[in-house]
């Protein structure tokens, strides 16, 4: 068995194989996805041309074997007619009007099974060609439901493909857009903060300011208490 025959076998077992967990699947109720429809017609797609090259095998060694045995038959009958011609001819010296009379009859059967054998030939041959045209036509609507299965998977692939790319795409959008507005947020925080900072400031030197203003006040009330003790 050569190499491409043994991955051609391996590829119809795991083929064979998932077409029954799909099948199963299927006679349990559970729904198939696009995909897996569409291997599994392209499985029974490739289960039908295996089951038709069998069948095509089967076929030209049937119609092989006829054209064996009938050509066989033909052979053991010229021989059998040579021999009675062969006989007839030695007859013939003795009886040659007889002799001649039974080689005419023996030469009219002769041609009549010849005729009969040409006929079955073509019969055969008719018979052959019929079916071979039935199988050419087998395959090509087997090819053509094939190609449409391919080509519906392909179609189903990228269609899944662009979705996938769009709702990736809205993602990003809807994470910038969110991202954006947190930043935004944070700023105008952090805006808010600097302006607090810079009221705390304010609100810091005024009290300071204060303070000192309070100081002088009591240092030089002080002064003024010890001068007119004094």
């Amino acid at each position: 068995m050569s190499g491409f025959e043994i991955a051609a076998s391996l590829v119809e077992k795991v083929l064979e194989e998932y077409m029954k967990r799909l099948l199963d699947k299927v006679s349990k109720g559970e729904r198939l996805t696009q995909a897996e429809v569409s291997l599994l017609m392209v499985g029974l797609v490739q289960r039908e041309l295996v089951r038709i090259e069998k069948q095509m095998a089967e076929g030209f060694a049937t119609m092989n074997k006829r054209i064996d045995d009938l050509r066989s038959e033909l052979l053991s009958k010229n021989e059998e007619t040579n021999k009675r011609i062969d006989d007839l001819r030695a007859e013939l010296l003795s009886k040659n009007e007889e002799t001649n009379k039974r080689i005419d009859d023996l030469r009219s059967e002769l041609y009549s099974k010849l005729d009969d054998t040409n006929k079955r030939i073509d019969d055969v041959k008719s018979d052959v060609k019929v079916f071979r045209e039935d199988v050419f036509n087998r395959l090509n609507t087997l090819s053509a439901n094939f190609d449409k299965a391919l080509s519906d998977l392909r179609t189903e692939f990228y269609k899944k493909l662009d979705e996938t790319k769009a709702d990736t795409y809205k993602r990003l959008d809807d994470l910038k857009a969110d991202i954006s507005s947190k930043y935004q947020i944070m700023s105008q925080r952090i805006d808010d903060l600097d302006k607090k900072l810079i009221d705390l400031k304010s609100d810091f030197t005024y009290t300071k300011q204060s303070f000192d203003e309070l100081r002088d006040r009591l240092v030089k009330a002080m002064i003024e208490s010890l001068e007119k003790q004094r």
